[in-house]
């Protein structure tokens, strides 16, 4: 069976466009989308209306998805440039789209393999998975033997070898990975569209199970529209009178 996973596209219909051609034409048996489909960009209802309509896809909660749903978990823990975002988010979605993501489960377990958004075993506060003891004693504890993940933004994979022997490997682009058989594995998919990107390039990983064979694709987008929009929301901000107007503290992300 071969499963497309991609995660936090982050309001960024652009990329999110091109990641639905690429496995539109590839054609796997899953698609599993790993959560943050809003926060940072400014086009989350044309996002979320080409996931809610995307035909077979799983989809799980990220943490922006969950606060613009109406759980405003952790706010101390946002940038200003997040806070500003989820705020001018959650105004402007239809009650349906927030439905939407409010639905999305936190995990979801098929054939021994886990999909989350940041923590198998603690789905529901995102913690960032960065330092080997906490890749460790997650998976340590968590049940699927290998388990899919996003909100980092980084995309590598975590070799459990024995009780806190791990290693960590970047999954280099366009280069096949068979995935070792007899030990527990986290892997962390990478980013479809947060910005700022040095290359404006959108992560795609594809697993083949039966050949236990995992692969990274980048799929490169044009950025000059998504930032527009933000520069355009922006300028809004800054001709408003309303010394709380949304988006007051966020910077125009720019292309390093």
């Amino acid at each position: 069976m071969l499963l497309a996973i991609f995660s936090d596209i982050h309001a960024n219909f652009t990329a999110l466009e091109k990641v639905y051609q690429f496995i539109q034409k590839i054609k796997p048996d899953l698609t599993i989308f790993l959560g943050d489909a809003v926060g940072y960009g400014a086009s989350p209802r044309e996002c979320i209306q080409l996931l809610s309509e995307w035909k077979g896809l799983l989809a799980v909660q990220g943490n922006h998805d969950r606060s613009v749903a109406g759980d405003f978990i952790g706010l101390e823990g946002y940038s200003p440039r997040a806070l500003a975002s989820l705020i001018w988010t959650q105004k402007i979605l239809h009650q349906e789209e927030k439905i939407w993501l409010q639905k999305l489960p936190l995990r979801r377990e098929i054939n021994n393999l886990g999909f989350t958004h940041a923590s198998w075993t603690k789905a529901k506060s995102f913690p960032y998975l960065i330092h080997k003891w906490q890749v460790g004693a997650n998976l340590i504890r968590s049940g699927p033997k290998i388990v899919f993940t996003g909100h980092t933004h980084k995309t590598q994979i975590w070799t459990r070898k024995n009780h806190w022997n791990l290693s960590r490997k970047e999954l280099c682009p366009q280069k096949d990975l068979i995935l070792p058989s007899k030990t527990k594995i986290l892997i962390q998919s990478g980013t479809v569209g947060y910005l700022p990107q040095s290359d404006a390039a959108a992560d795609i990983l594809l697993y083949d199970t039966k050949k236990q064979m995992l692969r990274r694709e980048r799929i490169s987008f044009d950025p000059a529209g998504e930032l527009e929009k933000i520069e355009r929301l922006i300028r809004e901000k800054n001709s408003s009178k309303d010394d709380n107007s949304d988006y007051k503290e966020i910077e125009i992300p720019r292309i390093l």
